[in-house]
């Protein structure tokens, strides 16, 4: 070949630039075109959202109007394809209330007796301990009633996963709350999927808590607005219906603007709350006046839209009880014992997270704490 052969004409060059002149400007009409379409997707997506709640507030008015009783949310529906006729049904309900991720309680100012002391919490035991429930969880989903078909778990998230700013708790957070919401969002989002992976199907309602909010005072008008429990939630969500496979599996309730969420486990009526309106008058019967009347208000204020609670759900208290006389539902905490707690000479109890098996025909089948404080693995 001679040096000549790269040689090209200036006929060929000017049709090489204008070629390529050409894939340019087909190349920017195609980006053009497909922002348009992906405006246009959301569009249709917000459009469609929005028909659904105008769908949905419509239903409900009729119904109320039919009826005297409001729409409630289901928060678990029965998949198309259901086991035989005549199949027992059970579903696990898990409490997981008042995480208070991020703080720090020291071991030392727990060990009144300098040998043994009653608790300890920091970032590195709180990962252990949701650990140790995820092994909890599967025991219970393994050793559930012979016989019986599983449908799922729901997780009812009560509020309080910070300890937030509030008070003097800034100075044992291990980081402002807002970067340690950025940090525990991730995951918790890996423990869902480990949870997902061992029941197959999980459903969400959650509320919000008093700690993670971002004002001195509980403020009743725009309840979550300054919530850093709303905002993790409201990410679990977003990520949910963002990730195909979760979608599947995993259904989370709308998360409430307010400080409640009711909504229906098969056929029964369960209210969620965080528990922060009851207060304690004191005395030899501690909080359980002030929550049994409460709990009391909370059903009256229902049933006058025609609403029957069967089970108010809360935390708060820091302790597992169940007053099935009074339909009251409380969770112990994931960060334990405190030094508050000590100081007011409360009774010591373990870091325990509550859970119940309930069923089509009976709300309560049984019901347990599931500790998850380990002292040997946590090493204190």
């Amino acid at each position: 070949m001679s040096e000549d052969s790269d040689y090209i004409s200036p006929e060929d060059a000017v049709e090489e630039e204008a070629l390529q002149d050409q894939i340019h400007q087909l190349n920017a009409r195609v980006d053009r075109q497909s922002r348009l379409l992906t405006q246009r997707a959301r569009s249709i997506k917000t459009l469609t959202q929005e028909r659904d709640r105008s769908t949905e507030a419509f239903e409900n008015l009729v119904e109320m109007r039919k009826t005297g009783r409001a729409h409630i949310p289901k928060l678990w529906t029965p998949p198309k394809k259901r086991a035989k006729s005549g199949a027992h049904h059970i579903m696990g309900m898990l409490l997981h209330t008042d995480q208070h991720l991020d703080e720090f309680i020291d071991p030392e100012q727990m060990n009144p007796s300098g040998n043994e002391p009653m608790n300890a919490y920091d970032v590195d035991i709180a990962r252990l301990r949701y650990g140790t429930l995820l092994d909890k969880l599967a025991y219970v989903r393994e050793a559930h009633e012979p016989g019986a078909v599983v449908d799922g778990l729901a997780i009812l998230w009560g509020g309080d996963t910070f300890s937030g700013e509030i008070h003097e708790l800034p100075q044992s957070n291990a980081r402002h709350t807002v970067a340690g919401k950025e940090y525990w969002q991730k995951f918790i989002l890996d423990w869902l999927l480990s949870v997902v992976d061992v029941w197959e199907h999980v459903s969400m309602a959650a509320v919000a808590g008093n700690h993670p909010r971002m004002t001195p005072k509980v403020q009743f008008k725009g309840f979550t607005d300054n919530s850093l429990d709303w905002a993790l939630y409201s990410t679990l969500q977003w990520v949910v219906e963002m990730n195909p496979v979760l979608k599947e599996r995993v259904h989370f309730l709308s998360v409430p603007r307010g400080f409640e969420a009711l909504f229906q486990l098969y056929d029964h009526n369960i209210l969620l709350n965080h528990g922060y309106a009851i207060k304690s008058q004191g005395g030899v019967g501690g909080i359980y006046p002030s929550m049994f009347k409460n709990s009391s208000r909370q059903q009256n204020k229902h049933a006058q839209f025609g609403n029957i609670v069967d089970l108010i759900a809360m935390g708060h208290f820091h302790q597992d009880i169940l007053a099935v006389d009074q339909n009251v539902w409380v969770g112990g905490a994931m960060k334990g014992y405190d030094e508050l707690a000590a100081f007011y000479s409360f009774l010591p109890k373990p870091a325990s997270q509550g859970f119940i098996w309930t069923s089509p025909e009976r709300i309560i089948v049984d019901w347990q704490a599931l500790e998850v404080q380990d002292r040997k693995v946590e090493g204190w």
